[in-house]
Formats: C-alpha cells, structure tokens, sequence
C-alpha cells in the first residue's frame, strides 16, 4: 500500500505539474511541439514512471533482501566455497541485464517517440476534420494513419523482442548454477566436505534464489523504460 499509493501520488504530482507548466506556455511554443508529443509525455511516459516508482522499487527491494538472505543461508549454514561457485555466473548475469538495459532503453524511447508522432496524427485530423472531408482526402488519411499505425507497431515489437531475452537469458543462467552445483557438491560429497542431505538442502535453497534473479533482470527491465520516459 505504501509503496503503490507512493507511487500514484507521484504520476498525479508529475501530471499536475506538467498540466501548469503547459499551461504557462506561449502559443509559439505549440507551434515548435507537437501536441501529440506533449500528450504522449502526459500519458505513457508518465505511467512508465509510475511503474519505475511503484514495481521497481518493490522489484529492487525484493531481489535485494531475498537474494541476500538466500546466499547468506547458503554461505553461512551449508558451505561458502559451494556457494561462491554456485554464483559464478552472476558477473555475466550482470553485464548481459546491462546490455539488454542499453537496447531495451534505445528501443522504447524510439517506440515513445513513434507513439507521439500518432497521437498528433490523430490531434490534426481531428482538428482539421472539415478540411479532410471538404478536399476528400479521407482515404489518403487513412492510409497514412495505417502506415504510423504498422510503423508504431513494428517499434513496440523491436522492443518486445529485447524484453523477451530477459527471461530465457536468466533461466539459462540458473541451470548453470544448477549444474555447478550438482557437479562441485558431488566432488565435496566425495571428499567428506558435505553430506548428500547437505547438497540436497543447498539444491533447494538454489531454487529460492530464481525469483531474485529473475527479479534482477525484470528490475533492469522497468529501471530502463522510466529512464527513458524521465
């Protein structure tokens, strides 16, 4: 409840002060900026924001806190040399979450941009309804609303595709941990360092530790489209 109504708060304050701002504005000022645009920063932008403030802080906090209790568990109560093993491949968790943050990040402001584009698209024919009909220009406005429609389209898929690699990317990154585990707790089994009773209980703590990092990179994820919309 905190953390959301922090975070509603937060878009109605951001809205507010950019309605006054707006409203201050000389009329020149709409001339050089699109109203479509200054909609789309009124509306999506803002709500990715939103998002950042509300799921990003709550994503952080989570993965921070789990992820920490889990290897801390881990570490301290089963064995810390398994465990340093075990998280190898967090260093490349790390960078392949930044890197798909900076396309993730170049992609959605692309995408925002083509959405205020059609938004104004929609402000001028509907403000210039009259002239459309009165010069019989409804079909060429079609087709030219149908081209930014496909055009908005095709950028928001270029940004589901980056989305999509977060997950698969991690789950491919946990049954590495999973194998390391299985074979270096296998080879301490065999030198009496660790029990098979101890490899089971460290298995299953490795399953509570997927949602933090699952949480890391959706966290990457949403940081990454409110700072475009910042």
């Amino acid at each position: 409840m905190l953390i959301f109504g922090a975070a509603a708060r937060l878009s109605r304050l951001l809205r507010n002060q950019l309605f006054e701002h707006f409203s201050k504005m000389s009329p020149s000022f709409y001339q050089r900026h699109r109203t479509g645009d200054l909609m789309a920063h009124a509306t999506n932008d803002i709500q990715a924001i939103e998002i950042t403030a509300g799921m990003g802080v709550l994503t952080l906090v989570d993965s921070v806190i789990t992820g920490g209790i889990v290897i801390f568990t881990m570490a301290y109560f089963i064995s810390w040399k398994l465990t340093l093993i075990t998280l190898l491949p967090m260093p490349f968790l790390a960078w392949i979450s930044s890197y798909y943050g900076t396309l993730l990040h170049e992609r959605f402001f692309v995408a925002q941009d083509a959405f205020g584009d059609l938004n104004d698209k929609v402000q001028e024919n509907i403000s210039g309804i009259r002239v459309v009909k009165a010069f019989g220009r409804e079909k060429g406005e079609i087709a030219s609303f149908t081209k930014l429609s496909t055009d908005v389209v095709k950028k928001n898929e270029a940004v589901a595709k980056v989305d999509a690699l977060f997950d698969p990317t991690i789950m491919l990154l946990v049954g590495v941990s999973y194998f390391l585990t299985v074979a270096f707790g296998a080879w301490e089994i065999v030198n009496k360092e660790l029990t098979i009773g101890q490899l089971t209980q460290f298995s299953l703590y490795l399953g509570q530790f997927i949602w933090p990092m699952l949480a890391f990179g959706w966290l990457f994820n949403i940081m990454e489209r409110g700072r475009a919309s910042y």
